[in-house]
C-alpha cells in the first residue's frame, strides 16, 4: 500500500508572517524546537525558513528586526496531503532540502521532514 502525504505529515506546522522579525522567528523555532517555518502573506504559502539559515543570518550580524521574508526560500516546491510520499523524498532529494511544505489551495497545511519519511515503511530519500 502506497503511504500519502497525510499519513506522515506533521499537521501543526510552525508558521509566521514574512514581516516577522529574526529574532521573533528565532525564538518561536527555538520553543517549538522545530527546524523549520511557514512564511505565510495574506494566509497562503510565500517561502521557507530554516532554523539553520535563520542562524546563519544572526551570525552574520543580520539586524534582528530584518523581515524574515527579505531572505525566506521563495518558490519552494510543495506537495498535496493526497500526493505519495514518495514524492516528498524526491523532491528532498532533488531539492537538497530536509522538508517540504504541504498546502492545500496555497494555504499550509503541514510539513513532511526528513524525520517523517524515516519512520519504518518510508519511502527512501
Amino acid at each position: 500500500m502506497t503511504r500519502t502525504i497525510r499519513g506522515v505529515m506533521n499537521r501543526s506546522p510552525l508558521t509566521v508572517e514574512a514581516d516577522a522579525s529574526i529574532a521573533t522567528v528565532a525564538r518561536r523555532l527555538r520553543e517549538a524546537s522545530a527546524r523549520a517555518v511557514l512564511i505565510v502573506e495574506g494566509g497562503s504559502l510565500a517561502g521557507v525558513v530554516s532554523r539553520d539559515l535563520v542562524t546563519q543570518e544572526i551570525a552574520l550580524g543580520r539586524d534582528p528586526a530584518t523581515p524574515v521574508g527579505e531572505f525566506a526560500s521563495r518558490g519552494v516546491r510543495t506537495v498535496q496531503p493526497d500526493h505519495p510520499a514518495e514524492l516528498a523524498a524526491r523532491i528532498m532529494r532533488e531539492d537538497d532540502v530536509r522538508a517540504v511544505p504541504v498546502v492545500q489551495d496555497a494555504r499550509p497545511i503541514g510539513l513532511v521532514t526528513l524525520d517523517d519519511l524515516a519512520a519504518p515503511d518510508a519511502p527512501k530519500v
